[in-house]
């Protein structure tokens, strides 16, 4: 048997060379470090045939008859290709093995001298595309790729578990995959299979155009939710693409220009990666970039109606996705009510020291128990007196106009406590606080640690009609908010990108009375509050630590 050489042939960014593993015979390696989105090559392929391949004898004559046309290296480089069928005819052979499909709509497959050198991966750093523009196979790196790292593409079309692709592969391309996927442990492949499953089940739905109508919010989740398997299984080819694609045709063809122009977006930028410039795909994609409403699906529907336009600006990267997929969640979207007696009670409604009701706690065991939601009691500060060894003796009016006595420990805060924030005029907020019935005279709070309350320079009504700004023109309603400038309701509107709490319709819009609202909303002290949702992680922006203590549950 000839011996193999070790290099066949090399340039600066790739050769192809003797690679380990399974009787993999040549591979591409890396011979420089390859960053994501470089072109490896672009190839003619050397024979072009049928996909189907009819009478085997007249593919053989048609095959010596085009190798014929070449010098003798092209047909001898031709017979070195890998060859997974030793018992039919050579040339034949060797075509079935290697021939790689020209364009996905295409009837005719072509030989590569260097393309079909490529190993498959399950999981591959490199993306294969016939370019009808150049009549050329390019091949692109999915990810960084380091030297010395072999480049490998995926022979299979469509996602399955290890079992399907191991079979698929043994059928038609007579080997054993073992890609880093298929050689994963076996914990780590059921996870696998169970997302490849349901990436290929959500597609097939996806793809549907009557689904694509009848549900068009439905399917967009479906295609979040794609992303973010694929994303988690480390698909980075052009699925991703696709995938963009898609939800660009459900926004697109019910009139929703501001989301399909984003879709439209991602999927050219991640196709570009893909394919390169000069890419037909991609050449058409970057016009939808520019012109969404060009696409024959578009059509104006008035419930998802914009204009490219109406994409807000000035989001956070989370509440931009929120807005994108239409993820609308009643609860998480609001921003805290203060007027609000479940989050923000009032001293009568307190539990008491020592006994905790159920509504405010849950047992940890027998003796101890946690809070079950965050409560927060707020107070104007009407009077402060210096007790006996340096605490503060505080008289507070809560929301329904109750004198409360507050006692801060400060002697026991160290000299870190600023005592002057304490002053009347401002607003005490005290998260967690419960009522003690044992200080002197009547009922009262006692704040024995330094971030068990936080001092606001603002009375309590002040800070309610803030609130009630804040819910009128910040409150999510059927996805929509009102603009701070004119009142008008929509789901696309500029962010304040001093607060990020109010909206408007555009810059022309007028604020004339946001200023005051929005110098207060930027101090985190009063941005924390108004972001205090009923979640006890919200809690440690307010004041960090989270109590625990000893109680009888009732």
């Amino acid at each position: 048997m000839e011996e193999m050489e070790e290099v066949l042939y090399e340039n600066s960014v790739y050769s192809i060379r003797r690679v380990p593993g399974n009787n993999k015979g040549y591979g591409i390696v890396a011979a420089s470090k390859i960053p994501k989105g470089t072109r490896i090559l672009a190839e003619a392929p050397l024979i072009r045939l049928p996909r189907e391949v009819g009478s085997k004898y007249h593919a053989r004559v048609s095959i010596a008859a085009k190798l014929s046309k070449f010098p003798p290296e092209y047909g001898k480089g031709y017979r070195e290709l890998c060859n997974a069928y030793p018992d039919d005819d050579k040339e034949v052979a060797i075509a079935l093995t290697n021939a790689l499909p020209l364009g996905p709509k295409s009837s005719d497959s072509g030989v590569f001298l260097q393309a079909s050198r490529f190993n498959h991966s399950c999981l591959p750093n490199a993306q294969e595309t016939w370019n009808e523009n150049l009549d050329k196979l390019t091949v692109h790196a999915c990810v960084d790729i380091e030297e010395g790292q072999e480049i490998t593409i995926n022979y299979l079309k469509k996602l399955a578990c290890r079992k399907d692709r191991q079979q698929a592969l043994e059928d038609n391309c007579r080997f054993r995959c073992v890609c880093s996927l298929c050689s994963a442990s076996v914990a780590e492949r059921r996870l696998s299979d169970k997302r490849q499953e349901e990436i290929q089940k959500l597609y097939n739905e996806v793809t549907s155009t009557m689904a694509r109508h009848l549900d068009p919010l439905g399917n967009l989740h479906k295609i979040q939710r794609m992303l973010e398997l694929m994303r988690k299984e480390g698909i980075r080819d052009v699925r991703l693409s696709k995938a963009y694609l898609q939800a660009f045709l459900i926004a697109i063809s019910h009139g929703d220009q501001a989301r399909a122009q984003i879709f439209a977006q991602r999927a050219f930028e991640s196709r570009k990666i893909l394919e390169g410039d000069d890419s037909p795909t991609v050449v058409k994609l970057k016009q939808l970039t520019l012109h969404p409403y060009s696409h024959l699906d578009y059509r104006p529907n008035q419930k998802w109606k914009s204009n490219i336009e109406d994409a807000p600006r000035g989001l956070s990267k989370s509440d931009l996705e929120a807005w994108l997929w239409r993820q609308y969640n009643d609860r998480e979207s609001q921003f805290a009510d203060l007027r609000c007696t479940e989050t923000f009670p009032c001293f009568n409604d307190l539990p008491r020291e020592n006994e905790a009701s159920t509504e405010f706690y849950e047992a940890t065991d027998a003796f101890n128990c946690t809070p079950k939601k965050i409560w927060v009691l707020l107070g104007d500060v009407l009077e402060v007196d210096e007790g006996e060894g340096g605490d503060l003796q505080v008289t507070i009016e809560d929301k329904n106009w109750k004198m409360v006595p507050v006692l801060i420990r400060a002697s026991e805060f160290g000299q870190t406590f600023d005592r002057s924030t304490v002053k009347t005029g401002s607003t005490i907020v005290i998260p967690f606080p419960v009522k003690d019935e044992n200080m002197p005279g009547i009922p009262g709070v006692v704040i024995d640690k330094p971030n068990g309350f936080k001092m606001l320079p603002k009375e309590l009504e002040d800070l309610l009609l803030l609130s009630d700004r804040v819910k009128y023109y910040s409150s999510l309603v059927d996805g929509k908010r009102r603009c701070h400038g004119c009142n008008k309701e929509s789901d696309s509107q500029l962010v304040c990108r001093g607060c990020f709490f109010f909206q408007y319709c555009n810059e022309s819009c007028p604020k004339r009375d946001h200023e005051p609202d929005c110098k207060l909303l930027r101090q985190p002290d009063f941005r924390d509050l108004f972001r205090l949702n009923h979640n006890l992680e919200d809690y440690s922006r307010l004041a960090p630590g989270q109590p625990s203590r000893e109680c009888v549950v009732i």
